[in-house]
């Protein structure tokens, strides 16, 4: 943190000053005396995808699109359909029937719904120009793709979409949201939070058809326009940074001017909060001439003739109302006072103001009254001092010798950076950093590599080179030391310079430290409020230390994070305290000192407060991994499976190559930076980029480290010498396919026929164990799947019945054992499981364990665990099965949701031969929407992957159902009529109507209900309160006997429990059998046992929607700008930053009883729309089921709200 007092910028600070003492209200900020923290500066190795979707949607619903070549490009990557430099295409489009064409010369080409213009590796420019554009001299650099996607009112939208290079895309960007002659400084803050929110928006929107719009719905992007040379060099001086926040991308929304005054984000944007946006006076908006303000003089006089005439009206019909006399005249002004603001302090956005003056009665007295004005409704308009229509201007207010100044300011909605801000603090000399972190609190730095992807030369074959980032020194004078680690662990901070001194903390790679002292062997470092030693070696050092040693931080031990999703960092150790940031599920957190409910702990470089209740038990041995020496074994990969890849004479492209090695090539791996590794291949030694080999094993790659005596922990994927031997399990165990597709196979082993393609989730029984396979049966199918592909129920449906069939314990040799969603390596990590805990096994492999720890259930490596007795009794599989014909019944689910889709083109592989008889549909026309993850559906002319292809559907295509069968559906698609998957499609609305199997399980008795969660178990707990103590886990679709209900509350009796579960998941079985409420006290509404951070941790929360429907409220709450959306718009459920779900309302706030909680990625038809509310229909198959949730939480799939 530093003042500005450098001598050349006194000039401009005295010139500031001078123009702050006219026109600067005395409650703000000084700009000589803000302190400005700069945004620290880190690395990360990994490379991202750095290729833009952008859709052109500023050309609005075009026939006809007139294309200029400038560069090299072909009709699909064919090259013997290219397109030389000046070449002009036409594309045309008819809306009716969807068909696009393309033209040249004359000659008309037919290209179907879909089509696309690939660019091909040339010098100079290389892009497409569009007559059309708003700029139609800037060419488009990338690939440029065309796609007829059908409405809902049956004609067809074109969409156009660039995809660009990061980097070039926002050389499209920046020149036209900040402009080129702003300062360089400024401009190089505007490049990293334009190229912060790209990203973000690309993992955000990874599944739909766009990553951003190119208008201000997202960024503005109008190709690439010439010149601009400082936009150039600020893009390119700050290439690859981008801004994070505890792990994540920052929401970095900026706006023209904030008036002054920063804004927080629920109230600027209508978003969730984010620590890193506070409400704070802001100096260098309000100093800087350029900001947008609107000025009106009220002179003292109010019968001069100067004085508008409309306010002097107001003021005299109020001034006679409150003195309840006619014929008042205003005389004289004596103060104006601007008072209640819209939000809580330290709030600016005042909404009233008051007029004190003298007034004339009729009479010819003379009064002195304070009359009040509604700023927004009388006085805005009145005075033509509306900026914008969001009415979030702030008013102020100044005296003059002769009347008073009244001034609105901020153009946008004030949130983030200040555009006008930005450029007067590069003006007065700040760095880009400090703008950065002026702007976006407690926010950092970091440097990463993208890929830049195009068509070579010369073939169809892409070429794909990782672009570094800028490297960007430290501006701070204090030594900074970058830790470099082989990929994975953490580097230990100890308390002294030994191998065996006591773990202080542990830092990860990458993580910035100040550099304290240095022998040569061991650095004395600080980080955050730690203080302790690390290895020379593991350190990148810039900067001389002026430190000195002391005493390295005592700490009392270290906890796990156990929460559902992350748990929040407080300022102080109450619920109610700041929130300084967040830490996710998993998280080693160092401990300095316990006391209550609450824990003083540091989280990367935030000390913090944490609630007990989201953590684990204290301990002194660091449960998290730590790095680890020797050498491993990687294979060479690429993105498209095939081609060679240079082995290198040094860490960087432009190394010589020594060899080039085949896709699949075995190496060994000496050492890894994250970024370059060093490998060994026949004899040959040099170095290969990271992102293109895979480590075989899902263990710690090697690391120069000068701990040589220090434990590593061993390999989680090394196998045991021994397989251990088949396990069976009791007949009937209750499980979930855990996979996202998987084939349920008549014998144990791979290469035997498939009965049928399974997805994740669907619901099994299993019954016996063959070393890695189960039996398990599934709507009458018997067939054996991989144990990584099941997850089985942590209790039983039968009370009594053990699912745990061993207990073990923990043995890696140091550090904790990560627990896996699935049974395989690369699966995301659900926690790590402390070393010598003992934890409960339900399936065991060769290779990995289905194991229950904290309330989860995931997977860890065999090799670590040491397993006890057996705790269950053998039971063999049912001798027979009665074979019934699958059939699909109506549910409230979608059967495939667009989160659970293939993550490749369907039909890849062999489909089961067996196909059920396609079952007719109501009456009335049928729809669904194609919800593959990414490509197109393929169309057949039989119901079989072997059948003729009709045409493909593009994904999210609309397609009319004409019969449904649970594995085939005979669709019609632009008049085409042909066979497609039932598991890649969602009906639209509705339900096919199909022939039910009559049920072998006798109606349940009156009372009695089913748990209705979509996945997991329902938590049962003591009392009716989400705090309360959790008994049992009920699992999925098991019976329970309802003994009362109590408020939200349901009080049932699940075999030997006795508890109470939230009443919105429980499904009567007969009619009139919801039992009489008890006239008792109704718990804090809303409380629902969806996944929250707090105010307690809710272990096996369901994330779906949910049946029951509360009485409606008497008078609703509703969104006045709620307009119909006559055909509904279907949409994709998209939490907040932060939240895994979104809740749906009753009503137009969140209070009250939830409707259904909908998880990321499910959908929803838009009814009504409004600027902060939709009125929604949450389940897809019941017309009946609507309510309301967050406009913000919903991405149309058709890209727009028209």
């Amino acid at each position: 943190m530093r003042k500005h007092t450098a001598l050349q910028k006194i000039a401009a600070l005295l010139s500031a000053l001078c123009l702050l003492m006219v026109a600067f209200p005395a409650h703000a900020a000084d700009v000589g005396g803000v302190a400005v923290q700069s945004a620290a500066l880190t690395t990360q190795s990994a490379p991202l995808n750095g290729m833009v979707r952008v859709w052109l949607s500023s050309l609005g619903s075009p026939s006809r699109l007139d294309l200029t070549v400038a560069g090299s490009y072909s009709l699909g990557g064919d090259l013997s359909r290219s397109f030389s430099s000046g070449t002009s295409l036409t594309v045309s489009f008819n809306s009716a029937s969807g068909q696009l064409t393309l033209s040249q010369n004359g000659v008309v080409i037919y290209m179907g719904g879909d089509f696309s213009l690939r660019r091909h590796s040339t010098s100079g420019v290389n892009g497409l120009k569009i007559a059309q554009a708003r700029e139609s001299g800037n060419p488009y650099p990338g690939d440029l793709s065309f796609q007829a996607v059908k409405q809902s009112g049956g004609s067809y939208k074109l969409y156009v979409i660039a995809h660009v290079y990061i980097e070039d895309y926002l050389y499209g960007v920046v020149p036209y949201e900040m402009g080129n002659s702003s300062n360089v400084e400024a401009l190089k803050a505007q490049a990293v939070a334009a190229r912060t929110y790209t990203v973000r928006m690309m993992s955000r929107r990874a599944s739909n058809r766009y990553d951003v719009v190119d208008t201000t719905s997202d960024q503005v992007y109008r190709g690439t326009p010439s010149g601009n040379a400082n936009c150039v060099t600020a893009i390119d001086s700050t290439r690859g940074i981008v801004l994070q926040y505890g792990g994540e991308y920052v929401m970095t929304y900026y706006s023209a001017s904030n008036g002054g005054q920063t804004e927080s984000a629920p109230h600027g944007v209508g978003s969730g909060a984010y620590a890193y946006f506070t409400v704070k006076d802001d100096p260098f908006d309000y100093g800087n001439p350029s900001s947008t303000v609107k000025k009106k003089t009220v002179y003292k006089d109010l019968t001069a003739a100067s004085n508008p005439s409309g306010l002097i009206s107001l003021l005299g019909r109020k001034a006679a109302a409150q003195m309840g006399q006619s014929g008042v005249t205003p005389v004289s002004l004596q103060s104006v006072t601007p008072h209640t603001p819209k939000y809580e302090a330290p709030s600016r956005l005042y909404t009233k103001m008051d007029f004190e003056l003298t007034a004339r009665t009729a009479s010819g007295s003379l009064q002195t009254v304070t009359v009040t004005c509604d700023i927004f409704s009388e006085l805005e308009g009145l005075l033509g001092m509306s900026i914008q229509s969001a009415k979030n201007e702030l008013w102020s207010v100044e005296e003059t010798a002769s009347g008073f100044s009244l001034q609105a300011r901020r153009y946008g909605h004030g949130v983030g950076m200040s555009q006008r801000g930005a450029m007067y603090m590069g003006k007065l000399g700040y760095t880009y950093d400090e703008i950065l972190g002026f702007y976006y609190e407690g926010c950092q730095r970091v440097q990463k590599s993208f890929t830049s992807t195009i068509l070579s030369a010369s073939s169809s074959e892409e070429e794909t080179t990782v672009r570094d980032p800028a490297d960007l020194p430290e501006n701070s004078s204090a030594c900074k030391g970058t830790v470099k680690l082989v990929s994975g662990g953490s580097l230990i901070l100890r308390s002294g310079k030994y191998d065996s001194s006591s773990v202080v903390s542990a830092l990860s790679n990458g993580t910035i430290v100040e550099v304290l002292t240095n022998d040569g062997s061991w650095c004395f470092v600080r980080y955050g409020s730690l203080k302790g030693y690390v290895p020379t070696e593991n350190l990148v050092i810039t900067g001389t230390p002026q430190g000195s040693e002391e005493a390295a931080t005592t700490v009392q031990g270290f906890v796990t994070v156990t929460a559902n999703d992350y748990v929040n960092l407080r300022q102080e150790p109450s619920l109610s305290a700041k929130k300084l940031g967040t830490a996710p599920t998993g998280a080693v957190l160092t401990v300095f000192s316990l006391s209550g409910d609450w824990a003083y702990v540091q989280y990367m470089s935030i000390t913090a407060y944490v609630h007990r209740n989201f953590i684990s038990a204290l301990t002194t041995v660091y449960p998290g991994q730590s790095s680890s020496g020797g050498s491993g074994t990687a294979i060479v990969v690429t993105a498209s499976g095939t081609g060679t890849v240079n082995l290198r004479t040094t860490a960087s492209t432009v190394g010589a190559a020594i060899a080039q090695l085949p896709v699949g090539s075995r190496v060994t791996v000496l050492s890894d930076d994250g970024s370059w590794c060093r490998i060994q291949w026949n004899g040959l030694e040099g170095y290969m980029m990271r992102s293109f080999l895979r480590y075989e094993q899902d263990a710690q790659p090697p690391e120069n480290t000068s701990s040589p005596t220090e434990s590593a922990a061993p390999s989680e994927s090394a196998s045991p010498s021994e397989s251990p031997a088949p396990t069976p399990r009791p007949a009937g165990v209750s499980a979930t396919v855990a996979s996202q597709l998987v084939y349920l196979r008549q014998e144990p082993s791979e290469n035997s026929a498939s009965v049928v393609l399974l997805a994740f989730g669907d619901p099994l029984t299993v019954y016996t164990q063959t070393g890695e396979w189960w039996q398990v049966s599934w709507e009458g199918s018997m067939g054996y799947l991989p144990a990584s592909a099941v997850r089985l129920e942590t209790s039983s449906e039968t009370p009594g019945d053990s699912t745990v069939i061993r207990k073990a314990r923990v043995t890696t040799v140091s550090g904790g054992l990560n627990m896996r969603m699935e049974g395989k390596s690369g699966s995301p990590i659900l926690t790590v499981i402390p070393r010598n805990t003992v934890i409960d096994v339900l399936s065991v492999g060769n290779s990995w364990c289905q194991v229950s720890y904290g309330g989860r259930t995931g997977y860890v490596m065999t090799v670590f665990l040491t397993l006890q007795e057996s705790t269950v009794t053998p039971t063999a599989a049912p001798t027979a099965v009665p074979t019934v014909e699958p059939t699909v019944a109506p549910t409230n689910e979608p059967a495939v949701s667009p989160s659970v889709s293939p993550t490749a083109s369907p039909e890849k592989t062999p489909e089961p031969t067996a196909v059920p008889t396609p079952v007719p549909t109501a009456a009335g026309p049928q729809y669904a929407l194609v919800t593959t993850a990414s490509g197109s559906l393929n169309l057949r002319a039989q119901p079989s992957a072997i059948g003729a292809l009709v045409t493909q559907i593009p994904r999210f295509g609309m397609v009319e159902v004409l019969e449904y069968g649970s594995e085939w559906c005979r669709l019609r698609y632009n008049a085409l009529e042909g066979y497609a998957m039932t598991r890649y499609l969602t009906l639209a609305s509705g339900t096919a109507t199909v022939v039910p199997t009559p049920s072998a399980t006798p109606a349940p008795s009156a009372g009695t209900a089913r748990v209705n969660t979509v996945s997991g178990g329902l938590n049962l707990r003591q009392s009716p309160k989400a705090s309360a103590k959790v008994l049992t886990v009920i699992p999925r679709h098991a019976l329970v006997e309802v003994l009362e209900t109590v408020g939200s509350w349901s009080h049932v009796r699940y075999g030997t429990w006795d508890g109470y579960v939230v009443s919105s998941y429980l499904r009567y079985e007969t009619a009139g059998s919801t039992p009489t409420p008890v006239p008792t006290a109704t718990p804090a509404s809303g409380e629902t046992n969806a996944p929250t951070p707090s105010p307690a941790p809710v272990t096996a929360a369901p994330t779906a929607s949910v049946t029951a429907t509360p009485s409606p409220s008497p008078a609703p709450v509703l969104d006045d700008t709620l307009e119909d959306m006559p055909n509904g718009i279907l949409a994709l459920i998209a939490p907040r930053q932060g939240e895994s779900y979104v809740a749906v309302w009753t009503e137009c706030r969140e209070r009250g009883e939830k409707l259904a909680v909908l998880p990321e990625g499910s959908m929803a038809r838009i009814i009504r729309r409004g600027e902060t509310w939709c009125e929604i229909q949450y389940d897809m198959y019941d017309a009946s089921k609507t309510g309301y949730c967050l406009t913000q939480c919903l991405n149309p799939l058709e890209g727009t709200w028209n």
